[in-house]
Protein backbone atom coordinates (compact mmCIF):
# COMPACT_ATOMS: atom_id res chain seq x y z
CA UNK A 1 0.00 0.00 0.00
CA UNK A 2 2.72 2.10 0.82
CA UNK A 3 4.43 1.89 -2.67
CA UNK A 4 1.17 2.29 -4.30
CA UNK A 5 0.90 5.83 -2.29
CA UNK A 6 4.41 6.35 -3.32
CA UNK A 7 4.11 5.95 -6.89
CA UNK A 8 0.92 8.13 -6.68
CA UNK A 9 3.00 11.03 -5.51
CA UNK A 10 5.63 10.91 -7.64
CA UNK A 11 3.45 10.85 -10.63
CA UNK A 12 1.52 13.59 -9.54
CA UNK A 13 5.24 15.51 -8.79
CA UNK A 14 6.02 14.70 -12.04
CA UNK A 15 3.03 16.15 -13.98
CA UNK A 16 3.09 19.25 -11.92
CA UNK A 17 6.87 19.29 -12.99
CA UNK A 18 5.87 18.66 -16.55
CA UNK A 19 3.11 21.54 -16.23
CA UNK A 20 5.08 23.93 -14.81
CA UNK A 21 7.94 23.40 -17.91
CA UNK A 22 5.31 23.54 -19.97
CA UNK A 23 3.82 26.94 -19.05
CA UNK A 24 7.49 28.33 -19.08
CA UNK A 25 7.67 27.33 -22.86
CA UNK A 26 5.07 29.19 -23.51
CA UNK A 27 5.69 32.13 -21.63
CA UNK A 28 8.82 32.14 -23.49
CA UNK A 29 7.27 31.83 -26.86
CA UNK A 30 4.73 34.35 -26.57
CA UNK A 31 7.24 37.54 -25.37
CA UNK A 32 7.64 39.27 -28.36
CA UNK A 33 5.51 41.90 -30.41
CA UNK A 34 2.61 40.44 -32.35
CA UNK A 35 0.11 41.75 -35.02
CA UNK A 36 -3.23 40.59 -35.55
CA UNK A 37 -3.88 39.08 -39.11
CA UNK A 38 -7.49 37.44 -39.15
CA UNK A 39 -10.17 36.98 -37.39
CA UNK A 40 -12.68 33.79 -37.05
CA UNK A 41 -15.91 33.49 -35.50
CA UNK A 42 -17.40 29.84 -35.51
CA UNK A 43 -14.02 29.06 -38.08
CA UNK A 44 -15.39 31.61 -40.42
CA UNK A 45 -13.02 34.65 -41.60
CA UNK A 46 -15.04 37.48 -40.62
CA UNK A 47 -14.10 41.21 -40.93
CA UNK A 48 -12.07 42.44 -37.79
CA UNK A 49 -13.35 44.41 -35.11
CA UNK A 50 -10.07 46.27 -34.57
CA UNK A 51 -7.54 47.55 -37.15
CA UNK A 52 -3.98 47.27 -37.00
CA UNK A 53 -4.22 45.38 -33.22
CA UNK A 54 -0.84 44.98 -31.98
CA UNK A 55 -0.47 43.01 -28.53
CA UNK A 56 2.83 43.24 -26.62
CA UNK A 57 3.80 41.31 -24.69
CA UNK A 58 7.11 42.22 -21.92
CA UNK A 59 9.29 39.52 -20.29
CA UNK A 60 8.70 41.66 -17.39
CA UNK A 61 5.03 40.65 -17.51
CA UNK A 62 3.51 43.34 -18.51
CA UNK A 63 1.50 43.90 -21.90
CA UNK A 64 0.34 47.05 -23.92
CA UNK A 65 -2.36 46.69 -26.72
CA UNK A 66 -2.87 49.12 -29.10
CA UNK A 67 -5.51 49.04 -32.27
CA UNK A 68 -6.60 52.56 -34.65
CA UNK A 69 -8.85 54.72 -33.10
CA UNK A 70 -8.79 52.95 -29.79
CA UNK A 71 -7.50 53.73 -26.20
CA UNK A 72 -4.65 51.95 -25.57
CA UNK A 73 -4.18 48.88 -22.81
CA UNK A 74 -1.53 48.73 -20.42
CA UNK A 75 -1.12 45.74 -17.54
CA UNK A 76 -0.07 42.58 -16.78
CA UNK A 77 -0.34 38.99 -17.72
CA UNK A 78 0.31 35.66 -16.92
CA UNK A 79 -0.64 32.16 -18.56
CA UNK A 80 -2.54 29.98 -16.33
CA UNK A 81 -3.38 26.35 -17.84
CA UNK A 82 -3.89 27.20 -21.30
CA UNK A 83 -5.28 30.59 -21.04
CA UNK A 84 -3.41 34.17 -21.26
CA UNK A 85 -4.95 36.21 -18.49
CA UNK A 86 -4.50 40.06 -19.33
CA UNK A 87 -5.05 42.05 -16.16
CA UNK A 88 -5.70 46.04 -17.15
CA UNK A 89 -3.48 48.57 -14.51
CA UNK A 90 -5.82 51.11 -14.84
CA UNK A 91 -9.42 49.51 -14.38
CA UNK A 92 -8.65 46.47 -12.56
CA UNK A 93 -10.36 44.91 -15.30
CA UNK A 94 -9.51 40.73 -16.09
CA UNK A 95 -9.53 39.11 -19.21
CA UNK A 96 -9.19 35.62 -19.87
CA UNK A 97 -8.43 34.53 -23.26
CA UNK A 98 -7.67 30.74 -24.41
CA UNK A 99 -4.56 30.05 -25.99
CA UNK A 100 -5.77 27.93 -29.30
CA UNK A 101 -2.02 28.02 -31.02
CA UNK A 102 1.30 29.15 -29.64
CA UNK A 103 4.58 29.02 -30.77
CA UNK A 104 7.16 31.57 -31.81
CA UNK A 105 5.74 31.90 -35.04
CA UNK A 106 1.71 31.88 -34.26
CA UNK A 107 -0.11 32.87 -31.71
CA UNK A 108 -4.18 32.79 -31.93
CA UNK A 109 -6.33 33.35 -28.76
CA UNK A 110 -10.09 33.02 -28.39
CA UNK A 111 -12.41 35.24 -26.15
CA UNK A 112 -11.05 38.62 -26.93
CA UNK A 113 -14.22 40.27 -28.10
CA UNK A 114 -16.59 36.96 -27.71
CA UNK A 115 -16.46 33.34 -26.96
CA UNK A 116 -17.08 31.99 -30.39
CA UNK A 117 -14.37 34.43 -32.23
CA UNK A 118 -10.45 33.53 -32.33
CA UNK A 119 -7.71 35.95 -33.27
CA UNK A 120 -4.75 34.74 -35.28
CA UNK A 121 -1.62 36.84 -34.71
CA UNK A 122 1.90 36.73 -35.81
CA UNK A 123 5.37 38.09 -34.79
CA UNK A 124 5.78 42.17 -36.05
CA UNK A 125 9.60 43.71 -35.70
CA UNK A 126 9.44 47.12 -37.63
CA UNK A 127 7.70 50.01 -36.93
CA UNK A 128 6.24 50.17 -40.44
CA UNK A 129 4.74 46.73 -40.22
CA UNK A 130 3.21 48.10 -37.15
CA UNK A 131 1.06 50.77 -39.55
CA UNK A 132 0.13 48.35 -41.74
CA UNK A 133 -3.65 46.87 -41.68
CA UNK A 134 -4.21 42.92 -41.60
CA UNK A 135 -3.90 42.47 -45.20
CA UNK A 136 -1.59 44.55 -46.09
CA UNK A 137 0.78 43.03 -43.55
CA UNK A 138 0.16 39.45 -44.92
CA UNK A 139 1.40 40.91 -48.42
CA UNK A 140 4.35 42.99 -47.37
CA UNK A 141 6.76 40.45 -47.89
CA UNK A 142 8.90 38.48 -50.45
CA UNK A 143 7.11 36.15 -52.37
CA UNK A 144 8.31 33.55 -55.66
CA UNK A 145 6.11 32.37 -58.25
CA UNK A 146 5.62 28.46 -57.91
CA UNK A 147 3.47 27.65 -60.81
CA UNK A 148 1.71 30.19 -63.10
CA UNK A 149 -0.69 30.30 -66.70
CA UNK A 150 2.53 32.12 -68.28
CA UNK A 151 5.08 29.28 -67.73
CA UNK A 152 8.00 32.21 -67.74
CA UNK A 153 6.27 33.60 -64.90
CA UNK A 154 7.63 30.67 -62.82
CA UNK A 155 10.52 31.79 -60.51
CA UNK A 156 9.87 35.17 -60.86
CA UNK A 157 9.99 37.10 -57.14
CA UNK A 158 8.02 39.84 -56.17
CA UNK A 159 8.96 41.75 -52.79
CA UNK A 160 5.95 44.19 -51.12
CA UNK A 161 7.63 45.88 -48.56
CA UNK A 162 6.40 47.69 -45.88
CA UNK A 163 7.05 51.40 -46.98
CA UNK A 164 4.53 50.03 -50.21
CA UNK A 165 7.18 50.22 -52.22
CA UNK A 166 8.02 46.68 -54.70
CA UNK A 167 10.33 44.66 -57.09
CA UNK A 168 9.88 42.54 -59.11
CA UNK A 169 12.96 39.84 -60.24
CA UNK A 170 12.32 37.47 -62.90
CA UNK A 171 14.01 34.04 -63.03
CA UNK A 172 17.44 34.08 -63.64
CA UNK A 173 17.51 37.67 -62.85
CA UNK A 174 19.72 39.03 -59.69
CA UNK A 175 18.92 42.43 -60.00
CA UNK A 176 14.95 43.94 -59.96
CA UNK A 177 13.85 44.90 -63.83
CA UNK A 178 10.73 46.64 -62.39
CA UNK A 179 9.99 48.37 -58.94
CA UNK A 180 7.36 51.74 -57.87
CA UNK A 181 4.54 51.34 -55.44
CA UNK A 182 1.99 49.21 -54.41
CA UNK A 183 -1.63 49.59 -52.64
CA UNK A 184 -4.69 47.93 -52.73
CA UNK A 185 -7.33 49.88 -54.67
CA UNK A 186 -9.92 52.10 -53.04
CA UNK A 187 -13.17 50.25 -52.40
CA UNK A 188 -12.45 46.95 -53.35
CA UNK A 189 -12.48 44.94 -50.04
CA UNK A 190 -8.46 44.34 -50.49
CA UNK A 191 -9.60 42.41 -53.52
CA UNK A 192 -7.46 44.35 -55.64
CA UNK A 193 -4.05 44.72 -55.47
CA UNK A 194 -2.52 48.21 -57.67
CA UNK A 195 1.24 48.23 -58.68
CA UNK A 196 2.58 51.53 -60.27
CA UNK A 197 5.51 51.07 -62.03
CA UNK A 198 8.39 54.13 -62.28
CA UNK A 199 8.19 53.47 -65.84
CA UNK A 200 4.49 53.33 -66.51
CA UNK A 201 1.99 55.59 -66.34
CA UNK A 202 -0.65 53.35 -65.45
CA UNK A 203 -1.04 50.98 -63.45
CA UNK A 204 -1.72 47.34 -63.51
CA UNK A 205 -4.85 45.72 -61.39
CA UNK A 206 -4.04 42.36 -60.05
CA UNK A 207 -7.36 40.66 -58.37
CA UNK A 208 -6.39 39.18 -54.90
CA UNK A 209 -7.32 35.40 -55.43
CA UNK A 210 -6.16 33.94 -52.28
CA UNK A 211 -4.60 35.40 -49.61
CA UNK A 212 -3.10 33.41 -46.75
CA UNK A 213 0.35 34.43 -44.50
CA UNK A 214 2.60 31.63 -46.77
CA UNK A 215 0.23 31.38 -50.08
CA UNK A 216 -0.46 34.16 -52.25
CA UNK A 217 -2.90 34.30 -55.55
CA UNK A 218 -2.57 37.35 -58.22
CA UNK A 219 -4.32 37.02 -61.00
CA UNK A 220 -3.70 40.37 -63.90
CA UNK A 221 -6.68 42.02 -64.43
CA UNK A 222 -6.39 42.44 -68.35
CA UNK A 223 -4.98 39.15 -69.43
CA UNK A 224 -6.15 36.81 -66.95
CA UNK A 225 -3.26 34.94 -65.94
CA UNK A 226 -2.85 34.09 -62.76
CA UNK A 227 0.39 33.47 -60.47
CA UNK A 228 0.08 31.26 -57.56
CA UNK A 229 3.16 32.42 -55.25
CA UNK A 230 4.66 31.39 -51.84
CA UNK A 231 6.32 33.15 -49.11
CA UNK A 232 10.18 32.06 -48.78
CA UNK A 233 9.20 29.17 -45.66
CA UNK A 234 7.61 27.84 -48.50
CA UNK A 235 9.57 28.86 -51.39
CA UNK A 236 12.57 26.44 -50.84
CA UNK A 237 10.28 23.86 -51.27
CA UNK A 238 9.76 24.42 -55.25
CA UNK A 239 12.85 24.32 -56.84
CA UNK A 240 12.21 21.28 -58.30
CA UNK A 241 8.98 22.60 -59.78
CA UNK A 242 10.85 26.07 -60.81
CA UNK A 243 14.03 24.10 -62.76
CA UNK A 244 11.37 21.69 -64.78
CA UNK A 245 9.67 24.66 -65.64
CA UNK A 246 12.51 26.34 -67.17
CA UNK A 247 14.51 22.84 -68.03
CA UNK A 248 13.76 24.01 -71.92
CA UNK A 249 15.49 27.02 -71.77
CA UNK A 250 18.95 28.78 -73.80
Amino acid sequence: MKSLKLIGILFLACFVTFNTMAQDDRGKSIVKKWKMIKTEDNGTEVDPEHDRLVLQIEKDKSFTITAVLEETHNGTWKIENDNLVLTDTETGDVKTLGIKDLDNGHLALSGYDKPTATLYFVPVTGKKQVSLNHKEFLVAKKWTVFQSDKQENVGMRLEFKADKSFIMIPFGYKVPVASGTWSFKEGSDHKVLLIEQKDNEKPLELDVIELHRHELVLKFHESGISNHLHDPKLAKNDKKLIAEAHKNDK
